[in-house]
């Protein structure tokens, strides 16, 4: 059985990054993008796409929630401002540059 350590040897030995080095991507990525308002940021998911090309890793957070104009025919209940709201996100970190190649909602 492959421990974490010998999966993460051999990713770099094959010029890509490791799982641990995704982490540390996408959560840096996260905190550059909102750089106010994040709380509680915790890592939810971590897969591979079937191609092992990329690493998908989803994290969620808290944020404050901006002022906003209130849409007249807006469908989507908007949050009062000053409420929280625990956003997930997964961003996608290319596996063999380390390079963040989307983040995308993930819904709950």
């Amino acid at each position: 059985m492959a421990t974490a350590n010998t999966v993460a040897a051999a990713e770099q030995e094959n010029g890509g990054i490791g799982m641990r080095q995704a982490v540390e991507i996408a959560r840096a990525f996260i905190h550059d993008t909102y750089p106010h308002g994040l709380e509680s940021l915790q890592l939810e998911e971590i897969d591979r796409t079937e191609d092992d090309a990329h690493w998908l890793l989803t994290f969620g957070f808290v944020r404050q929630e901006p002022p906003h104009t209130p849409q007249a025919f807006s469908i989507v209940p908007t949050p009062e401002v000053g409420d929280r709201t625990r956003l997930y996100k997964t961003v996608m970190v290319a596996a063999r540059s380390g390079e963040v190649r989307s983040m995308k909602i993930r819904v709950p």
